[in-house]
């Protein structure tokens, strides 16, 4: 059996088409032969299938992504719950081996031992703390609203420039040819 499949032009073969029938009205001074009206509709078809079929996979993707999304979140937590448990059976030999006053615990494959590291301080209440226990953290952040703000009023902003830049909306055509939102 043979495989049979229509071939599906790239959105970059579609663009190369479409600059090739601009030029080609340029060739013929601007005017709108049949043939030439034929390659337009023809690339405006394409263009549309095209859209089409990215806006069918980008909403599987977003799906997919959303799905791995909360599967991760699920997965996080149950490891968290298992560290939890983890902890708290650490917490119990080394509670219990301080109680008995032991220092090892062997066990046929595995061996628990205590061994004295530095003390933690506790802050019992931070407002009886002398002030040279206090350190002050300054934060420095580039204020790109004072920068945006700044170049649109014609100041010369030294290191930083606007650029333009463009969101695509993703929906479906509906009778009335008006794009509802998807994400």
């Amino acid at each position: 059996m043979t495989d049979v499949r229509l071939k599906s032009e790239t959105l970059a073969e579609i663009e190369q088409e479409a600059l090739q029938v601009e030029a080609e009205l340029l060739n013929a001074g601007g005017e709108l032969t049949p043939f030439l009206e034929a390659m337009f509709e023809s690339v405006e078809n394409k263009l549309a299938s095209k859209a089409d079929s990215y806006s069918a996979v980008m909403g599987r993707l977003y799906s997919s992504a959303d799905y791995l999304k909360a599967k991760a979140l699920r997965y996080e937590k149950a490891a968290k719950t298992l560290v939890a448990y983890a902890d708290k059976m650490n917490d119990r030999i080394r509670e219990t081996m301080l109680r008995m006053d032991r220092t090892e615990i062997q066990g046929n494959d595995s061996v628990f031992q205590l061994r004295k590291i530095a003390p933690a301080v506790v802050i019992e209440n931070e407002n009886l703390l002398p002030g040279k226990y206090f350190t002050t953290k300054t934060t420095v952040a580039v204020s790109k609203t004072l920068i945006a703000d700044d170049i649109k009023e014609g100041l010369e902003v030294p290191g930083a420039k606007l650029e333009e830049r463009f969101a695509l909306h993703t929906g479906l055509q509906t009778r009335k040819n008006k794009l509802e939102r998807i994400k």
